[in-house]
């Protein structure tokens, strides 16, 4: 089993957003801060519990993902993974994960990679996305026999 997110995810998912209520709860009934202060606390609170609600832990299996959440965890088919993005605009790196169809907590789900193998990560996961193109491509060969009234492959017909 190997672990695709990172042991940070519990900092990213409550700590982070309960300082943020603590600043915002600080703003507000402070009398000397100003509205916009706490407009500004209370607007990156809802933003940041937002984008917690899809923060999951990840761990591949060898034919499934875990994917664990506070209210349980659940295993989904890694064919059920159709693309991933990853966003390079923070280290360690956020990586969103694309199932269809969804999971029980939506078709999204978002990963923070260890720091330390982020390029693992990513390297896997497409992986994971090559086994499922090439597990749904047709595995036949064309039939060489041609049907009947067509010519032969690699020759033209010569009617009009």
């Amino acid at each position: 089993m190997q672990r695709l997110s990172s042991n940070r995810t519990i900092f990213y998912k409550f700590a982070f957003p309960s300082g943020l209520f603590v600043a915002a709860s600080f703003c507000i009934w402070n009398p000397r801060a100003g509205i916009l202060e706490a407009s500004v606390f209370t607007i990156a609170l809802v933003f940041s519990a937002w984008f917690a609600s899809y923060l999951k832990k990840v761990h591949l299996e060898r034919d499934s993902f875990r994917i664990a959440s506070v209210f349980g965890d659940a295993h989904v088919p890694q064919s059920h993974l159709k693309r991933f993005e990853v966003y390079s605009w923070h280290t360690p790196q956020f990586i969103a994960l694309d199932f269809d169809p969804p999971t029980r907590w939506g078709a999204r789900i978002i990963i923070i990679t260890p720091i330390e193998e982020t390029g693992n990560v990513s390297e896997e996961l497409s992986a994971v996305i090559e086994r499922n193109l090439a597990e749904m491509a047709p595995n036949h060969s064309p039939d060489p026999t041609p049907a009947p009234g067509m010519p032969p492959a690699g020759q033209e017909s010569r009617h009009g």
